[in-house]
């Protein structure tokens, strides 16, 4: 069986979203069906990684065009201009350390440089610490924006990975990933 594949998320990815979600509120907001459906409308990106038909990995993202309402987005959006944001970024516990994640944030990375936006734009829990996802960040080149405070009570570290005029430093830092895309799928069926 090839690797994972990345594809657009649609209504039918929904519920292999939303148990990922489910496992890792830890880290990002919990989702309900509703709200889910309502980010799948509203955001510019989202996408999910399949092994099959399971849901191995999802990001949501937003830009000034699709906003979000997240005081995180809010933030970049009076500091920043031309960024995607990604809102969410989940991979499943076994699929950990496989280049997932690294392979949403290049489908990502791709999108945006197409959209001419300047950058990637996230956010890590610092209270409470998400250690696992600041070093994940820190590893594809994401630089600290900023810190601020929530209303939920989180302090957030705000990060940033600023496009250069080509792809080169994250083919370096994106190296691991081995799945492909929907355009390369196509491509090999072609």
């Amino acid at each position: 069986m090839p690797g994972p594949a990345i594809v657009s998320a649609t209504d039918q990815h929904s519920a292999g979203i939303l148990a990922l979600n489910a496992l890792a509120t830890d880290s990002v907001l919990a989702l309900d069906a509703a709200s889910l459906a309502l980010a799948l409308g509203a955001a510019a990106l989202t996408l999910v990684t399949l092994r099959g038909s399971e849901v191995c990995g999802y990001l949501i993202a937003y830009t000034a065009d699709r906003p979000s309402q997240r005081h995180e987005f809010l933030w970049f959006l009076e500091n920043r201009r031309s960024f995607l944001f990604i809102d969410q970024l989940v991979v499943a516990q076994p699929w950990r350390r496989k280049g997932l994640g690294r392979g949403l944030c290049q489908q990502a990375t791709i999108w945006a440089e197409a959209q001419k936006m300047k950058s990637l734009a996230s956010n890590v829990n610092q209270r409470p610490t998400d250690v696992v996802a600041l070093s994940f960040h820190r590893a594809l080149g994401f630089r600290q924006a900023g810190e601020i405070d929530v209303m939920d009570g989180r302090r957030v570290v705000l990060l940033e990975r600023r496009f250069t005029s080509t792809l080169q430093p994250w083919k370096e830092a994106l190296s691991g990933f081995h799945g492909t895309s929907s355009q390369q799928q196509q491509q090999q069926q072609q």
